[in-house]
């Protein structure tokens, strides 16, 4: 029995770190950009996936033909967009991954990255094999509380390997 409740407890703790937002600096473009970088290091986010729409719905939906690969954003959003430092932010986008093989599941990396006036952050990026259909995405995150005012751009990218679709949503620090 001790064996067992130790195994479910190492397993919720590992599945528990696995949703947490890696935050990585992406540009440099001066030497305060150092201490700049570190508060976005307290980012913490976690993932929430859900298909919202199966292969046969999407092929409806999008038109496709069956001729190569389709990728599409149907939809995103962020909320809130007028925020304060240390705010809780929801972004969520949908979107669609179909190939010409029925059976083929498509391998999706996913990026969220921070822009600002001077510097770009990325949030995180992650990577996962999708069946065909449409998928939503969801990424729940706090900005840290010392975060400067101004205004950013979250920057969505989806990519297939071959296709890539970006997104953008503006945020606003007050």
């Amino acid at each position: 029995m001790k064996k067992i409740i130790m195994i479910l407890l190492l397993i919720s703790v590992a599945t528990g770190f696995a949703g947490c937002a890696e935050v990585s600096k992406v540009m440099k473009s001066d030497a305060s950009l150092s201490e700049k970088f570190k508060q976005f290091s307290s980012i913490v986010g976690n993932y929430f996936d859900r298909q919202s729409g199966t292969r046969a719905e999407a092929v409806k939906k999008h038109n496709y033909l069956g001729r190569g690969d389709l990728l599409e954003i149907d939809s995103a959003s962020l909320t809130p967009d007028d925020v304060t430092p240390g705010d809780k932010m929801e972004s969520v986008v949908q979107y669609t991954a179909l190939a010409a093989r029925e059976d083929q599941q498509i391998r999706i990396t996913e990026t969220r990255t921070l822009q600002g006036d001077k510097e770009s952050f990325q949030l995180n990026s992650r990577e996962v094999v999708r069946t065909q259909g449409s998928h939503v995405s969801t990424m729940k995150f706090t900005l840290p509380k010392d975060m400067a005012k101004g205004n950013y751009t979250l920057v969505t990218t989806i990519s297939d390997g071959k296709n890539s679709r970006t997104v953008k949503n503006p945020l606003r620090v007050v």
